[in-house]
């Protein structure tokens, strides 16, 4: 019997508005930005921006320096309750996901 590996999955909570936007940010240990990523076709989350910060560490620290993947996500329309969404993050030499971040987002209605 083959092991199919667990893919991560980061999730995370949100409340938003429509036109609000919120920062995503995942640990990256690869040191690759070689990452396409891609939000469930009809959603009404759109990814507006993604930067990969450098975290450095100390010089006697045990930790190996990484990144920060941080995305950021807006509502575009209203919305009532509350969902999942989910980004895959792809692989572009592999061309498979391996990584999700799930977004559990609550709609906020000012008003």
């Amino acid at each position: 019997m083959m092991h199919t590996p667990s893919i991560p999955v980061t999730k995370v909570i949100v409340r938003l508005a429509k036109g609000e936007e919120t920062f995503v940010a995942v640990r990256d240990d690869s040191g690759s930005t070689g990452y396409d990523w891609r939000v469930e076709p009809g959603s009404p989350i759109t990814v507006t921006s993604e930067v990969y910060i450098p975290i450095p560490v100390k010089e006697n620290a045990l930790l190996a320096p990484f990144v920060l993947h941080v995305f950021a996500l807006r509502l575009e329309q209203e919305m009532t309750g509350e969902w999942i969404e989910r980004i895959e993050l792809i692989s572009s030499t592999m061309g498979e996901t391996i990584r999700v971040i799930e977004a559990h987002i609550g709609a906020v209605n000012y008003g």
